[in-house]
């Protein structure tokens, strides 16, 4: 009996043994299980850390025209935000090279608007004409109204010829004529306020009359001192014959 007692025991603490040894791995593992999972999500926490800090000195460095994102929506949305299409920003000349096209501006609805003002001057062998157009669907700052909204297109401001001043006839196609009429328009321009609404000028002549250059002195003069600085682009829309219908016979005196 003492002999089945002490074989029982030993068998006892020997599968006891076992059983510990067993347990005793498993906790090993758990505990490098958890170590483990402990160092990855202390990397984790690092690696967000670092990615954090690296946004904050993007934000740093792109300076005072990033939009803000938080603000209201009546916050003023400024330059370095939002840019318009490639193709609306960008100016081709003739010459093949390309520049960018300052006159787009954005609105408060979140639209691209061309804020250029233009003045036309025709000039033919017997008269000259100054066209001053608005801006595609402008709207005046003091009274709300908008021009040329409904399709967005370019609005007449004023259209003046030398035949307004009085001259009849021949007496139209003159450079006197052409200067007075120029030096009418700029201060006609000075009194309604509307060089005060003119950020930037575009300036187009067509024909080779006298008025071409009359204009062009009147600009460069003392009347368009509050014009010139505005000029950004000069260009000249002389349409050119290639072919097409024969052209009268020339008128010849004498």
């Amino acid at each position: 009996m003492k002999l089945n007692r002490l074989l029982a025991n030993h068998v006892f603490f020997k599968e006891s043994t076992i059983n510990l040894r067993s347990h005793q791995s498993w906790k090993i593992g758990l505990s490098h299980f958890i170590n483990f999972q402990r160092s990855a999500f202390s990397n984790v926490i690092n690696n967000q850390a670092g990615l954090d800090s690296i946004l904050d000195i993007a934000d740093k460095s792109s300076g005072p025209d990033t939009v803000n994102t938080h603000g209201s929506d009546n916050e003023k949305i400024n330059g370095g935000g939002r840019k318009p299409p490639v193709l609306d920003s960008t100016k081709i000349s003739s010459d093949g090279t390309m520049s960018p096209n300052d006159s787009l501006q954005l609105s408060q609805d979140g639209v691209f608007k061309d804020v250029t003002w233009q003045m036309h001057i025709y000039a033919h062998r017997h008269n000259v004409h100054i066209t001053i157009a608005r801006p595609p669907a402008w709207r005046h700052p003091v009274t709300g109204k908008v021009y040329g909204e409904n399709p967005p297109s370019r609005s007449v401001a004023l259209s003046l010829c030398a035949g307004r001043l009085g001259f009849k006839h021949s007496g139209r196609k003159h450079y006197d004529s052409a200067f007075q009429l120029g030096t009418y328009v700029m201060a006609r321009m000075q009194e309604s306020g509307m060089n005060s609404y003119i950020e930037r000028l575009e300036v187009y002549l067509r024909g080779f009359g006298a008025g071409r250059e009359a204009v062009t002195r009147v600009l460069l003069g003392v009347e368009g001192k509050y014009l010139r600085g505005k000029i950004i682009k000069v260009a000249d829309s002389t349409r050119l014959k290639i072919g097409g219908t024969r052209s009268p016979n020339p008128r010849r005196l004498g």
